[in-house]
């Protein structure tokens, strides 16, 4: 997930569960949005512990507009890889 997602994930359903539920969670650190990771951990203990950092680099799309261009049935495999692309299309998760 990107960190953006990572700041705002006490507001997510079930937070603490899908916390316990994982064993990692990769996050890559999006420019401008460097969470509170201390604020973080007192509203989702072990979170901090969980959470390992990725380095990548960055691309101009959203999964927003990945989603946006699925619906309206616009071109958006060049945007994601392959693997992606088969699971969007298998699974109708966007459709």
């Amino acid at each position: 997930m990107g960190s953006d997602s990572l700041s705002n994930l006490p507001a997510w359903h079930e937070p603490q569960r899908f916390l316990d539920l994982c064993w990692r969670i990769a996050v890559l650190l999006r420019p401008g949005a460097r969470p509170d990771m201390q604020a973080l951990e007192s509203t989702l203990p072990g979170l901090g512990a969980k959470v390992t950092w990725v380095e990548a680099t960055l691309i101009n799309v959203s999964a927003s507009e990945i989603r946006r261009r699925v619906k309206a049935d616009l071109p958006y495999k060049h945007l994601v890889p392959p693997g992606v692309a088969g699971i969007i299309e298998e699974s109708g998760v966007y459709a």
